[in-house]
């Protein structure tokens, strides 16, 4: 099943890899991309076991978003209860958005961080609104207490967001990707704040199309779309062998991607 899936995905990206190469930011990270992609359906049972069209078209949503796979970017398998069969889907990290909104060439600096209950912090609201943070970055820090996200704007401008750890846990009750998150509890906390506030960011079409493929798959949505590319049917012989024929690619060691199984319910 591992070899049958890859040499479908290899032969996909082969088909379509002139579309897909003109459609990212850098046409020449595409044979970089595979590569990582190859390995990782090469080296993780679980993506390896998705369904190979599903994992050619979240490879194509990583090649146009022009994000480094494993960092922003991620390719994980949830199982489609509806379908009775696991797809691979994307997934951004916090970084990936903060690097898609800034993008709009109007924004400075953008980031999320992490606060605990030793730190200085405080917020002022009212004619000047700030956030102060003073963490003694070398003593105790105590437990989490909450998050919070900044951005600071080209035009002299800055807007900031906070969530209280209570506030994100409301969030994560209502998500489907429990495993993802309990793995990755404080990059998929900084998402969710820096989520809320951009939605008062002025945006890209890469960010608005992230975001809700993002909303989409926290909620269990598997119908997201497919981005420019219509995948070909793969049909399978009686003998359970592929009528795809496609020769080895090499392959090297692609950045640490995360992956977990999500059922859906």
């Amino acid at each position: 099943m591992q070899n049958n899936c890859l040499e479908i995905v290899k032969n996909l990206s082969r088909i379509h890899g002139v579309e897909l190469a003109k459609a990212m930011p850098n046409a020449g990270n595409y044979d970089r991309l595979c590569r990582s992609a190859f390995h990782l359906i090469a080296t993780k049972p679980d993506i390896s076991q998705c369904d190979p069209a599903s994992i050619f078209i979240a490879l194509s949503k990583v090649a146009i978003t022009g994000l480094e796979l494993g960092e922003g970017i991620h390719i994980v398998s949830f199982f489609n209860n509806k379908k009775n069969i696991k797809e691979a889907k994307v997934m951004y990290d916090y970084k990936g958005l903060i690097e898609l909104c800034m993008r709009t060439g109007k924004i400075k600096s953008m980031c999320a961080r992490t606060v605990y209950k030793n730190d200085e912090f405080f917020v002022v609201h009212g004619s000047k609104p700030e956030i102060v943070h003073n963490p003694d970055v070398f003593g105790d820090r105590g437990s989490i207490i909450g998050y919070y996200a900044i951005v600071l704007y080209t035009s002299g401008g800055y807007d900031f967001e906070t969530m209280s750890v209570s506030e994100v846990d409301r969030i994560r009750k209502i998500a489907k990707t429990d495993s993802i998150w309990s793995k990755h509890l404080e990059e998929m906390s900084k998402k969710t704040v820096l989520k809320k506030l951009i939605k008062r960011v002025e945006k890209c079409v890469e960010i608005v199309d992230a975001v809700k493929d993002d909303n989409a798959i926290s909620v269990g949505n598997m119908s997201v779309a497919a981005p420019l590319l219509i995948v070909p049917k793969i049909e399978q012989k009686q003998d359970t062998s592929l009528s795809l024929n496609a020769s080895p690619s090499s392959m090297s060691e692609p950045p640490a991607t995360f992956y977990n199984e999500v059922d859906v319910k």
